[in-house]
């Protein structure tokens, strides 16, 4: 999660008035008014997640025991935690799925470079994909992300594809949706002036069938869309953690993040994910907060609002399993169970053997003096060293920032503080040992590190080395790409679940052996460090 958001009003008495307000405000009246909450400007994630129902643990462990493939047990899961509910919403099995040629971009991708020579346009590729998909539309196009809407050169990138669509002469209808945080650097809600930018370039075009909506999301000052989603026709899709802002992917000082391409019906559950905000998106009532929507052959954008995509679900090109996790967050009510991927996150780290291996911008954030951890997520880990797994993690630099206006990509609690929660953590489990044999156990089997890349440890004008890709993987083989942090927040997240051979080692070769290569030289635990922290 962008940390800026984080970082908006951290005195301590204005935060500490921020979350009672929060806490107080009534999901009912929000949703009764059909208007989001706009009673305060800065916003505290509540710690909504979570532990696992036992109902939906038993699911798991007997699909294990019947020798079930991980990604069906993990599924029996959600569907049990969720009574049913949500599916094909917030978790869908799909097994028609097949890989873009090219299907794991990482940002920046410039493992082994000093920092100097990362130059302007490192990114540029993931723009690129992100047209192509758009340019390949036929019908429908979903575009989920968190505000700004697209910036620089990516909105040149996707305004490249929908003038390809226009002059192709398709019925093709577009969604973009962003999640609008509160405070100043959430920005004025934009919608309306953003579709005017966007359709300069598609006005008069002859042929065109283009239809086109732009929708600003918040449930209230805690809760807003944070997934990040393009999704074409049911068929193609890019998901993870990029959000489609120049100043911070594309520009000098980038962040680190991480998406796949996927071509089938994985693309399919993601228009339906998308249906379910835009739902609520479409019962707004404040004028300000309407949608916009324009069509081809009007001059000027008007007030429209599409809760549907319409999109059939057709067979996908491939045999490659795909688990989708996503989460509802406070768009729902506790009770309606709409956060399967946070119960696959849970049952995944329980299950492992041998290995667990993180890359998070942070495993918590800081509210003035508090710090705050997910619970449930914090004590899978915590129990995973008490088994002698080995853990692998890899964070944001302390005070981290990117792009030329040094955006906070650091929640505040240092990769120390880090340290030390997960210490107590372990000694509170039953069985974990004590004394000098917790320290011994620390310092072999959790490996924690701040990101590096290269041989350098910060960017030429100073700026911390951020990471904001949101990835683990259990035992190499197991592993989820997506949006959902592992640090307390009640947004709106989606991501997916592979259990595949073949692209496990890819993405361990690709992606996690640079990443931890790179990282681990500034280790400050585990086998790479020069000198434990905990000794």
């Amino acid at each position: 999660m962008r940390s800026r958001i984080v970082a908006l009003g951290l005195s301590i008495s204005f935060l500490l008035i921020a979350t009672v307000q929060a806490a107080e405000k009534s999901l009912q009246q929000v949703r009764e008014s059909g208007q989001p909450g706009l009673d305060a400007e800065h916003a505290p994630q509540a710690p909504a997640e979570g532990a696992v129902s036992a109902e939906a643990a038993a699911a798991f462990d007997t699909a294990l025991r019947q020798n079930a493939d991980p990604l069906d047990a993990l599924y029996a899961a959600m569907k049990q935690d969720a009574g049913g509910r949500w599916e094909g919403v917030t978790y869908a099995l799909s097994n028609d799925n097949a890989f873009d040629p090219i299907w794991l971009l990482q940002t920046p991708h410039v493992w082994g470079k000093a920092a100097s020579e990362v130059k302007d346009g490192a990114g540029l590729f993931v723009a690129d994909r992100v047209a192509r998909l758009v340019a390949s539309a036929e019908h429908f196009v979903d575009i989920t992300t968190l505000s700004p809407f697209p910036t620089g050169r990516f909105e040149s990138a996707i305004v490249t594809g929908l003038h390809h669509l226009a002059q192709s002469g398709r019925p093709v209808t577009v969604r973009y949706l962003a999640g609008w945080y509160p405070g100043p650097n959430g920005g004025r809600l934009a919608q309306s002036e953003y579709l005017q930018k966007v359709i300069q370039g598609l006005k008069g075009i002859p042929n065109s069938k283009l239809k086109i909506y732009a929708g600003a999301m918040q449930v209230n000052v805690t809760t807003w869309n944070h997934a990040k989603i393009v999704a074409v026709d049911g068929q193609r899709a890019m998901t993870g953690g990029q959000n489609l802002w120049d100043e911070d992917y594309l520009q000098v000082y980038p962040a680190h993040d991480l998406s796949l391409h996927l071509n089938g019906s994985s693309a399919f559950a993601m228009h339906t994910f998308a249906d379910v905000l835009w739902d609520s998106v479409c019962k707004y009532t404040l004028p300000s907060w309407k949608a916009a929507y324009w069509e081809a052959g009007w001059n000027d954008v008007k007030t429209g609002c599409l809760a549907r995509s319409g999109v059939v679900q057709t067979r996908g090109p491939g045999n490659l399993r795909v688990l989708n996790a996503g989460r509802l967050g406070g768009l729902v009510w506790p009770s309606d169970r709409g956060n399967a991927a946070d119960v696959a996150f849970l049952l995944a780290f329980r299950s492992s053997r041998s290995t667990i291996r993180i890359a998070q911008q942070d495993l918590g954030q800081s509210f003035g003096i508090t710090w705050m951890f997910w619970e449930a997520g914090m004590t899978e880990i915590a129990q995973a060293l008490v088994r002698r797994q080995h853990v692998y993690i890899v964070l944001s630099s302390d005070n981290a920032q990117a792009g030329p206006g040094g955006a906070k990509y650091w929640a505040g609690v240092p990769l120390t503080g880090t340290a030390d929660r997960i210490r107590s953590d372990v000694a509170r489990q039953p069985g974990a040992p004590t004394g000098k044999d917790l320290i011994d156990l620390l310092c072999s089997n959790l490996h924690l590190a701040p990101i590096r890349f290269g041989p350098s440890d910060q960017w030429p004008n100073g700026f911390k080395i951020a990471n904001h890709s949101k990835f683990w993987m259990v035992d190499d083989r197991l592993f989820y790409v997506g949006s959902e942090n592992l640090y307390p927040s009640d947004l709106q997240e989606y991501g997916v679940i592979l259990n595949d051979a073949g692209a496990a080692a890819q993405m361990k070769q690709e992606y996690w052996d640079k990443l931890w290569s790179f990282s681990s030289r500034a280790a400050i635990s585990g086998s790479e460090a020069g000198r434990c922290y905990f000794r």
